[in-house]
């Protein structure tokens, strides 16, 4: 008999350091000193690149151990794609170089090159052979289920041969993978897990060869809720290695096993690393989820028109570096760690992309209009001194709100997960509805007509014409500023009354509204009615968010909450506040009432504001 006794990890950079850490004190560092203190075995592992940049600043000796029991032959490490990217749906272009600079890390830090791929997600295409090839990579290792249509693939390791690019491929047991995940979502004990991973030791014929891969996330999150199993999960790696010990089998590494058949791997999504839902293959999350597609064709965006770029190569090579560090994938995946619903790791990501984007639009003076959430309609792209937005021509609405200092998109919201994968569209700030003379009229939908006003692309005016009414709405972006201001024509045959209001969602967890005036003093709560500014702080980030206005206007706000088991227990996860700003309209026929919506973002770490003390 023959065993292959890996560990993986799939710990993005935004996560708490309580994740890394738990993980190291449990596993890794047990496991590792295991290995080293017994000659006979020897262990397959998958890091991250943020695990291992943790170990390098938190636990140097750990990386030392590794590296030295890499040198020695007796631990393989696979690589990956750098920050947890999703292969298969990123550009072919850009490919090799996130895995190659993953792989760069793992020699720098190890001293060993990698030549086995681990997709993050296990999500394969067989167009990645030929992007392993490129960057020396012999081998693939991933799980036999398939995780779309919930079935097993028996088959032993074999060679693949795509368009005449040549490499071997490893499955790992399935049934070692679902206990793991059965113990991570607590349906069976550690007591039980153990004694089947045992017995599945036991009970393989002499000519069997297991390739067993253990998520590690998945481990922790099973002893979160029984926190006495901290102790003993470094336990269930060195079972399977006495048993397998006792029963004379040899313990290899995946160079180590020899592939004799020929077979093909099919596009698809494998393993038990993160539930599949109904879906029906990977990219149909791309149609069911706006916020997902929205930042994917963000990134591609970028990357394409940086791709034409031919002026400074110099600037060219530091934004695709850059590009290629975007965390995409954590984002795509409700993952052990809830990654996808960790506000971290969405500004994280955003804080690349505009960090990436800055620079490039400071190099060219330009970011052409796409179409980001392929709704047949181009966003646009505006720059002020200090501030960015993205507007949307569909309600002549918001897509983003970024502060160039801080490289923070406030209007971003965190999309709430269901497993049944239901359609969710990305929302835009700024949608309005009105209510004309009790006649309701929801522009969330409608095209406007726009123009851009001055060459600069600072400055944007919508329209839109209907049988009663006509409205314009005309943004321009002033330093840390984002002006707005709202024209409504009565075109009808009478006087119309009713009100007008625009909804706004973005991310500050904890804030909270107030309004500030001298004569009062603060008010909060149910009070905020005919104001003329209201604000919302952030003191995470001391970040704070104002709406001011030329008219008085009342406000509603609610936040959203969604809680999930994670590596770090049950945790409540904050995913956006959305807020309603409600004027009221009084418009006598053939008028015109005019109001001004200023919203602005201030860095409240440099500047302490007299609302927050």
């Amino acid at each position: 008999m023959k065993l292959v006794l890996g560990l993986y990890t799939q710990t993005s950079a935004a996560l708490p350091p309580a994740v890394f850490k738990r993980a190291i004190g449990c596993i890794i560092k047990p496991v590792f000193t295991y290995v080293y203190n017994n000659k006979d075995v020897a262990i397959s592992v998958s890091l991250s690149s943020a695990m291992i940049k943790y170990m390098a600043q938190n636990s140097p000796e750990m990386n030392l151990l590794i590296s030295t029991l890499a040198k020695n032959g007796r631990v393989e490490l696979f690589t990956s794609a750098y920050n947890q990217t999703i292969l298969p749906i990123m550009q072919v272009k850009d490919r090799a170089l996130i895995i190659d600079k993953n792989t760069t890390l793992i020699r720098r830090t190890y001293g060993v090159r990698a030549t086995t791929l681990w997709c993050y997600g296990e999500i394969w295409s067989p167009t990645l052979v030929s992007t392993m090839k490129t960057v020396a990579l012999d081998r693939l290792v991933i799980s036999s289920y398939n995780a779309i249509s919930k079935t097993v693939n028996t088959f032993s390791p074999f060679r693949m041969n795509e368009l005449g690019k040549r490499i071997d491929v490893i499955p790992s047991l399935d049934s070692a993978s679902r206990l793991v995940s059965m113990y991570g979502q607590n349906e069976i004990s550690f007591e039980k897990l153990l004694s089947e991973m045992v017995k599945m030791i036991r009970d393989a014929s002499e000519q069997d060869e297991l390739v067993l891969m253990i998520n590690l996330d998945q481990l922790c999150q099973g002893a979160s809720y029984n926190r006495e199993d901290d102790e003993n999960l470094h336990s269930l790696f060195t079972s399977i290695f006495e048993e397998a010990l006792k029963r004379g089998a040899e313990i290899a590494l995946p160079n180590d096993i020899t592939v004799s058949n020929v077979g093909y791997l099919e596009y698809g999504w494998y393993g038990r690393d993160a539930s599949a839902g109904s879906l029906r293959s990977f990219p149909e999350i791309l149609v069911r989820d706006g916020n997902l597609r929205y930042y994917l064709n963000r990134v591609n965006n970028l990357s394409d028109q940086l791709s034409e770029c031919k002026k400074d190569r110099v600037i060219k090579k530091s934004i695709s570096d850059k590009l290629s560090t975007i965390p995409s994938g954590t984002l795509f995946l409700c993952d052990t760690n809830a990654s996808n619903l960790r506000l971290s790791e969405h500004r994280y990501f955003y804080e690349t992309l505009l960090d990436c984007e800055y620079t490039y639009y400071d190099s060219t003076g330009r970011i052409l209009a796409s179409d980001l959430d392929d709704d047949g309609v181009d966003e646009l792209f505006c720059y002020g001194k200090t501030s960015s937005a993205v507007f949307a021509p569909r309600g002549a609405s918001v897509h983003e709100f970024s502060s160039k200092e801080m490289h923070l998109n406030v209007f971003d919201t965190v999309s709430p997960w269901r497993k049944d994968s239901l359609r969710q569209e990305k929302k835009r700030s700024f949608v309005d509805t009105l209510c004309l003379n009790s006649n309701i009229f929801n522009l969330k939908d409608e095209i406007f007509d726009f123009e851009c006003l001055g060459k600069t692309k600072s400055e944007y005016n919508f329209s839109l014409e209907k049988e009663q009414f006509q409205i314009t709405k005309h943004y321009k972006m002033t330093g840390q500023n984002m002006c707005l201001s709202v024209s409504i024509y009565n075109t009808g045959e009478e006087d119309i009354s009713g009100y007008f209001d625009t909804n706004v969602y973005f991310t500050l967890p904890g804030a909270f509204a107030f309004s500030y005036d001298q004569k009062r003093g603060p008010l909060m709560g149910e009070s905020l009615k005919d104001i003329r500014n209201v604000r919302f702080s952030d003191s995470l980030r001391d970040v704070v968010l104002s709406f001011s206005s030329t008219s008085t206007f009342s406000i509603m706000e609610e936040n959203r909450f969604q809680s999930e088991v994670t590596t770090l227990g049950s945790e409540q996860f904050y995913l956006y506040t959305k807020a309603v700003l409600r004027f009221m309209l009084d418009i006598k026929k053939d008028s015109v009432y005019t109001f001004n919506i200023i919203t602005r973002i201030i860095d409240n770490k440099e500047k302490k504001n007299v609302f927050t003390q």
